[in-house]
């Protein structure tokens, strides 16, 4: 066994990791507003609320899917990990320009859109790496590579 074939296979175990621990963080926040129960529809609270819940639960499927893929080395699990990678943090770096971030100070939003972006481009250029990708072959290819 090579030493890159090595490196590439825990850095896909930890991306696996990663996309399940965004999932399930996804659904705690669902399960989490759950909890604050809008009686009356101030402001339309009530619609944000729902919106909010229904775009963390989508994301929670997204990457516990992902992640499965990923554990098992599919290029589904590659593609749809680096799709949902690309929005969810891309969504949250739009956030920081909408005027629900003004009570972020600016290196707060500095600290935070450094986080998004830099999330983003490790999942997008370590999975694109020639050695990273080879590994999402289909089975019966990946087999002949192994040795």
């Amino acid at each position: 066994m090579k030493r890159n074939s090595l490196s590439a296979r825990y850095g896909i175990f930890v991306m696996a990791v990663w996309s399940a621990v965004l999932g399930l963080q996804n659904f705690i926040r669902v399960v989490y507003t759950l909890s604050n129960t809008v009686t009356t529809d101030v402001g339309g609270l009530w619609l944000n609320l729902s919106i909010y819940r229904g775009t963390h639960a989508l994301f929670g499927v997204l990457f516990l899917a992902a992640g499965a893929g990923l554990s098992l080395r599919r290029n589904w699990g590659r593609r749809l990990f680096l799709v949902s990678i690309i929005f969810f943090f891309g969504l949250s770096l739009n956030g920081l320009f909408t005027p629900g971030a003004q009570a972020l100070t600016t290196s707060q939003k500095w600290w935070l859109g450094g986080r998004y972006l830099l999330s983003i481009l490790l999942a997008v250029l370590y999975l694109n790496l020639p050695s990273v990708a080879r590994r999402f072959q289909p089975i019966a290819e990946e087999t002949a590579t192994d040795d």
